[in-house]
């Protein structure tokens, strides 16, 4: 069958060119390796790949038993295991010159892609992340965020624009890759007049149409998509049911009662504004790691602070709200701006692919 007959047919059946990659992930003791991240780095220049290596957004984590299945688009790639900043490449190298290219065809199916003296490298070493207490494994907070994933798309209409979820998606995989999590990111857009974005556990996050329209530039949809990734980093979800549990514990042993519910809300309340400016410090990191303008945190907050400034409810400090207010967010990013992020001559702060978009979405 000629070429272009094939590739009519693929865009008629809407099926994506791309095809699989299967293997597993152990420990040098032959331990298998749960939850770790596998990618797939295109194929070149193993200097400039070095400097720069690409992260597709078909990311995968292994099991329970340290299998994982990698869809990518057809093409050469390098197989890498663990964090960016350490990979291992397949076949168990740290270095990029003696990784093997792996050919992914459209449909093909390739077994055997394993890594048999996986060690990993602690992924919050030189990070900003806190450790906390988690109840859940990275693998079951994985498999909480396909439930809550698959019961919040039940209640919203997804926005099924290719062009507008691709863009949407590479921004999302490009900040991903800069940042601290060990989840694979997959997002969403919804389609809604609101202007809202949700996180939910081991990696689930969506952005609503009214959030993108609201957004002057491609480094303020960068700097918000950053700032939801830093709640994936840090395991919020998940990190704050163990302290609700902890809280409950702890009280009833001191008491023998149950905690008030409205002492359990305010106080898990308070968890949850520092859990956002938390997630404003990280995000401002990869922001400004993967090129963009830091500024655009701040020109966005600013947006917001003015919002927040014309609501009735604005003078009346509520103890229940679950994130701070803009104003105070604003004065923790410009001193982070200025504190933590070396100066630098070029950002990225727009693209003719965000106009377009917002165009779209405009109409």
């Amino acid at each position: 069958m000629p070429g272009w007959i094939l590739a009519l047919l693929i865009l008629q059946l809407n099926l994506a060119p791309t095809g699989v990659a299967i293997g597993q992930v152990v420990s040098p003791t032959g331990t298998p390796a749960t939850g770790v991240r596998v990618y797939a780095i295109p194929a070149g220049d193993p200097k400039a790949l070095a400097n720069n290596p690409t992260v597709f957004e078909s990311l995968a984590l292994t099991d329970e038993k340290g299998y994982y299945r990698l869809d990518i688009p057809a093409g050469r790639y390098f197989i890498a295991a663990g964090s960016v900043d350490f990979p291992t490449y397949f076949p168990d190298t740290t270095d990029l010159t003696g990784a093997k290219p792996v050919l992914i065809s459209v449909g093909s199916v390739v077994e055997g892609i394993n890594f048999s003296r996986y060690q990993s490298v602690p992924i919050e070493s030189g990070s900003q992340i806190r450790k906390r207490v988690n109840f859940f494994s990275v693998f079951d907070e994985a498999a909480l965020g396909r439930k809550q994933a698959d019961e919040f798309e039940r209640g919203v209409t997804l926005f099924n624009d290719s062009a507008t979820n691709d863009y949407v998606n590479r921004v999302t995989q490009n900040i991903v890759k800069n940042s601290d999590s060990i989840f694979p990111v997959v997002i969403k857009v919804v389609k809604s007049e609101s202007a809202t974005s949700t996180v939910l556990a081991g990696g689930y996050i969506y952005l609503t149409t009214g959030m993108i329209r609201s957004f002057d530039n491609e480094a303020e949809l960068a700097y918000v998509i950053a700032q939801m990734v830093g709640h994936v980093a840090s395991r919020h979800v998940t990190t704050n049911s163990a302290k609700a549990n902890i809280m409950q514990v702890a009280l009833q042993t001191g008491t023998g009662n149950a905690l008030p519910q409205g002492v359990l809300a305010t106080t898990m309340a308070h968890f949850s504004r520092n859990d956002v400016n938390e997630a404003d410090f990280l995000g401002l990191q990869y922001l400004y790691k993967s090129g963009y303008d830091p500024q655009a945190a701040v020109t966005y907050l600013k947006k917001l602070e003015a919002q927040e400034a014309a609501s009735p409810k604005a003078a009346t400090p509520d103890p229940l709200a679950v994130r701070p207010p803009a104003s105070e967010r604003l004065r923790l990013v410009q001193a982070n701006v200025q504190r933590v992020l070396p100066s630098r001559v070029s950002n990225i702060v727009n693209s003719d692919e965000f106009v377009l978009i917002k165009s779209k979405l405009s109409n």
